[in-house]
């Protein structure tokens, strides 16, 4: 039988401005870290790794409501509400929700490793950064099922896991807030709402599709890539991709391909690696083509950026 747990207070200081509580001794190992970014917008990362089935009291009382945006980057867990409804927490699914305040627990098998990463951000502070569409959804009650869960995109997870790794090292706060907004942006462009009445249904089969299409692009990035290859991949025909990608994303296929590759080879030249090596690490088959694209991109050459 799980044995039920209260976590301490927050204690121990894991890095600079995060706060963090560990699991109870004998319970396995683990910690759950919170820091507060500013007023009203806060990342928690919990890493456990239980050696006995556990459960968590999990209680939130706000007093305005509180979007809580949880991706889920390893193993499974469940989050049982106090009206006995339940959600489960699965690795590569995101899960979120809008509420004032939360009872329930989490329960977590025995050698079973969980890592989530969270961010919770304040009905005041989606007000100010103009996300009222976030809070058009009446008052729910405490309940797991008034949550929603889906399968992260791609870049979700991708921006998830960087945060961890700012985490690791010890980022400072400007790294950390800039990271847990765009965190934030990729969960409103998942949310956005279809723009034209009456076609809800054929805009969110196609939004799936222009957002499968951008993971492709942001996984396959080294590979010749083509509008044909992206619409085959996903079921769709050019037209209807190209119109996607600039209603919910606001750019085009081509310059999204540009903009991932632009972005990742930036990182490797600062990683020191050589420009023709990066050139074919992106996709280009020519590093002339390549420089020639990096510095009307950038404004600079890519040489410059090596150390």
């Amino acid at each position: 039988m799980a044995e039920a747990l209260r976590m301490p207070e927050m204690s121990d200081q894991a890095h600079s401005g995060w706060q963090r509580s560990r699991l109870p001794e004998g319970a396995g190992a683990g910690f759950a870290d919170r820091r507060v970014l500013e007023s009203g917008l806060a990342l928690s990362y919990m890493r456990y790794a239980p050696t006995r089935p556990l459960r968590e009291s999990s209680d939130m009382d706000y007093a305005e409501r509180h979007l809580t945006l949880a991706i889920a980057l390893q193993g499974r867990c469940r989050t049982v509400a106090s009206d006995g409804s339940h959600m489960d927490f699965l690795a590569g699914h995101s899960t979120w929700g809008l509420f004032r305040q939360a009872r329930g627990q989490r329960q977590f098998l025995a050698d079973e490793p969980v890592q989530h990463m969270r961010l919770i951000v304040s009905e005041s502070l989606l007000q100010r950064y103009g996300l009222e569409q976030l809070l058009a959804t009446p008052e729910q009650p405490a309940s797991a099922a008034s949550a929603h869960t889906r399968k992260s995109s791609y870049v979700l997870q991708q921006q998830a896991a960087a945060l961890v790794q700012l985490h690791r090292r010890a980022a400072g706060p400007l790294e950390l807030h800039i990271a847990a907004l765009r965190l934030l942006a990729e969960q409103v462009s998942l949310l956005r709402p279809a723009p034209v009445a009456g076609a809800s249904a054929c805009n969110a089969a196609l939004q799936e599709k222009v957002l499968a299409a951008r993971d492709l692009l942001h996984q396959q990035y080294g590979q010749t890539l083509s509008v044909a290859y992206l619409c085959a991949a996903v079921g769709t025909n050019e037209c209807s991709l190209k119109q996607g990608f600039k209603s919910l994303l606001g750019t085009s296929p081509h310059r999204l391909l540009t903009a991932v590759r632009m972005q990742k080879a930036r990182e490797l030249l600062q990683a020191g690696q050589q420009v023709a090596a990066v050139a074919y690490r992106v996709g280009y088959q020519h590093p002339s083509s390549f420089s020639t694209a990096f510095q009307r991109y950038y404004g600079e050459a890519p040489k410059a950026l090596r150390p």
